[in-house]
């Protein structure tokens, strides 16, 4: 994996505490490819980011690399929020969006969300949550850039949601919709992203465990073909 050091202040700190956090080079294209995602997951997974739990320093750092990649993908704060950080008591939320292309939709959001948190070393052990769920926000990282290179754009606002917390009781999903400036009639679809990379139930391997559909016919269409 290709890699560079991590420069910020946070960083180094971490590095003088747990040693060194690796960074892999991010390259903006279109298509997605198994290195990227990979790379995202060894970053995410990591032993020196002791498994991002909430209010940690790992936990900031996870952050950096979430807003530098939104950044990147031309992604904007969420509503009356000036950064993609979202501070509530017990965590903090990234949140960017894309703009539509049809100012008349401009208010119809599409939600595509995964958790980025899970569990602090414990006796001992590391709980590096590839799959809980690191798969899942690096598979948000790269539609995020696919979609900000795609011609022609989307119609509405895509935002790309990653929760704090939800190890904890979902509580970073919870202060999201709690927000001022969130309004359920504006959301148009939900896509929730968790445990890409597991059998489904541990039990049925090569499978993939989609639920909801029901209420999206064409999604369902496009997921059984």
């Amino acid at each position: 994996m290709k890699s560079v050091f991590v420069c910020s202040f946070a960083c180094v700190v971490l590095c003088l505490i747990t040693g060194c956090v690796v960074l892999p080079v991010e390259s903006v294209n279109e298509p997605v490819s198994i290195e990227e995602l990979s790379d995202h997951v060894d970053f995410l997974t990591q032993p020196a980011l002791k498994g991002r739990s909430p209010k940690s320093i790992e936990s900031q750092i996870t952050r950096d690399y979430l807003n530098a990649r939104l950044k990147r993908y031309g992604c904007e704060p969420w509503g009356e929020s000036q950064t993609f950080n979202q501070n509530f008591n017990f965590g903090t939320n990234v949140i960017g969006i894309l703009p539509g292309s049809d100012p008349n939709l401009s208010d119809e959001v599409v939600l595509i969300s995964a958790h980025y948190d899970h569990l602090q070393p414990q006796f001992g052990m590391h709980y590096p949550g590839a799959a809980d769920n690191a798969a899942a926000v690096a598979v948000l990282l790269e539609t995020a850039e696919k979609i900000s290179l795609s011609e022609p754009k989307p119609k509405r606002p895509i935002c790309f949601a990653f929760f704090d917390t939800k190890e904890k009781g979902n509580l970073g999903s919870s202060a999201f919709t709690s927000r001022t400036d969130y309004n359920d009639p504006n959301i148009a679809a939900v896509i929730n992203v968790d445990l890409l990379g597991r059998q489904f139930f541990d039990a049925v391997s090569n499978s993939l465990c989609v639920t909801g559909t029901e209420s999206y016919p064409n999604l369902q269409q496009t997921l059984q073909t």
